[in-house]
């Protein structure tokens, strides 16, 4: 599996949990214990041999005793009401077997006698059924005559209690006798019509024949079995819902929108993935940010974000010594596509990683429409770069305020405005004069989909940081971005992956150590 498969499902553990869970807690409920065993009856039917007949038809049993012509029938023999065919037979299980030539049926069920009966009807009627057919119907042509017989036998004692007065007078009712007789004649008549067809069929070898039925017994076969088990039927549902879920999760967060980890960020742009940020502690992260408070692997991310473009400050200058920027300082623009991707975190949290190691840092609050990073330091709002041409009679050296607590210099915005092509030279002079006094500068500037200033403030610096919050960030719009940066020929430096879910498995390592 992928390192990108392997996040999404990371990313997604708490819905990989709780749903197997759910799944294999419900077939766990509703499944029915198999922890007491069942009666079964069993009933084998055999076939003629010397009838000659196919084992193809022996092959119809499962079928046949489903249909009305047996299930009927043995619905008719069973004498329990009168249910639907097709749903009585559903408790019959059928077994073929073609070296022996015979037919097995059984049934289970709680009360022995009962299923014993039950059994006992379908074979019995399959046997029935099946001989009429190789007898040219004669058993058929019995059956209707044992029940016309038995209706004239219905009709002749209904007779004889209706007119039980009139058959005792004296002398007895002549036309009462005469009904009598006739009905009593019609009764003779259907029993020598019944001992007839006995007489011709009796010779006939029956093509099936009952080999006996078997008492009910107990069987153990459903509790040996572990699929039986309703924890284990839970156990495998859990299972199939795990596998379920992750291939949903695989497939949902391949065709997202969005950008969730480094592979994705590799195949947009050309450029490395910076640091990884870990997704933030429960709890909002603190407003104010302090020397003493900036610790734990969020810091450390940062940090590692600043020695990461030291390296390259110091890569640029011994490939080219003859650089003019190679004696000075170093300004970072630090980016996004879209709002709150974490830019201004980034930002603060840099500013204050730098001042630790010593360099005099200045962060040029250049998000003129909705400023917020001079927050972070506990500063104020304005007077700043929007200020600077009211009249007031401001300079640009007089604007810059210094946190006491982490040192961190800090030029505000001003009033926020969205005319920030007014302000591009003042932050051009300012990103000269730091370079050139060995500064870092960092300009904490707008969204670029958002702000058209946002551009020509990036290509003032040495470098161009694009920050991405996974799970946030939508691929097309960093394209755009990214797109944007390339027609204004300014190369990315790199990328920062805020909330990063791999940066948050590592942390673990971090906190062994303390913050």
């Amino acid at each position: 599996m992928s390192s990108s498969a392997l996040g999404s499902l990371r990313r997604r553990w708490l819905l990989l949990v709780l749903v197997p869970l759910a799944a294999g807690g419900l077939v766990y409920v509703l499944s029915p214990s198999s922890g007491s065993s069942r009666l079964v009856a069993r009933e084998a039917v055999a076939l003629n041999p010397r009838q000659g007949l196919e084992i193809t038809q022996m092959r119809q049993a499962s079928f046949l005793v489903t249909q009305p012509v047996v299930a009927g029938r043995a619905a008719e023999l069973y004498d329990d009401g009168e249910p639907d065919p097709v749903a009585f037979a559903g408790r019959i299980r059928t077994a073929i077997d073609e070296e022996s030539l015979t037919i097995t049926f059984s049934a289970s069920g709680d009360d022995g006698a009962e299923v014993e009966r039950y059994v006992d009807a379908f074979a019995s009627a399959f046997v029935e059924v099946m001989n009429a057919r190789s007898t040219g119907g004669a058993s058929a042509q019995k059956r209707s005559l044992e029940r016309a017989r038995d209706d004239a036998e219905d009709q002749l004692e209904a007779f004889l209690v209706a007119n039980e007065g009139a058959l005792q007078a004296t002398p007895p009712d002549a036309d009462a006798s005469a009904r009598r007789e006739d009905l009593q004649q019609r009764v003779a008549q259907l029993d020598d019509q019944i001992q007839t067809v006995e007489i011709q069929t009796a010779g006939q070898p029956k093509s099936y024949e009952k080999l006996g039925l078997s008492p009910a017994a107990r069987t153990e076969a459903d509790t040996l079995s572990l699929t039986g088990e309703p924890l284990v039927r839970g156990l495998l549902a859990a299972a199939a819902a795990l596998a379920a879920m992750g291939a949903v999760v695989i497939a949902a967060e391949r065709l997202s929108p969005r950008v969730y980890d480094r592979e994705q960020l590799a195949g947009i742009a050309d450029a490395p993935v910076l640091a990884m940020v870990p997704l933030a502690p429960r709890g909002r992260a603190p407003e104010r940010l302090t020397r003493a408070g900036f610790g734990g692997p969020t810091a450390e991310a940062y940090r590692t974000l600043r020695v990461n473009l030291a390296f390259l400050d110091g890569a640029r200058r011994s490939a080219d010594p003859a650089d003019e920027r190679s004696t000075g300082g170093s300004c970072v623009a630090v980016v996004s596509a879209g709002p709150r991707d974490g830019k201004t975190s980034t930002v603060a949290s840099l500013a204050v990683a730098s001042v630790e190691a010593g360099a005099d840092t200045l962060v040029i609050a250049a998000d003129l429409r909705r400023p917020t990073v001079q927050r972070r330091f506990g500063l104020d709002e304005g007077p700043g770069l929007t200020d600077l041409h009211s009249g007031a009679g401001l300079d640009l050296g007089g604007l810059v305020q210094r946190d006491p607590e982490t040192g961190v210099r800090l030029l505000a915005c001003g009033r926020p405005t969205s005319r920030g092509v007014d302000v591009l030279p003042d932050v051009q002079r300012v990103v000269d004069a730091s370079r050139s006094s060995g500064q870092v500068a960092l300009i904490d500037t707008a969204p670029l989909l958002v702000a058209s200033e946002t551009g020509p403030m990036a290509a003032m610096a040495d470098h161009v940081v694009v920050v991405v919050r996974s799970g946030h960030t939508s691929v097309r719009a960093l394209r755009e971005a990214v797109a944007m940066l390339d027609l204004n020929g300014t190369p990315i430096t790199g990328f920062v992956l805020v909330g990063s879910p791999e940066a948050s498995d590592y942390s673990c390592y971090y906190a062994e150590y303390g913050a």
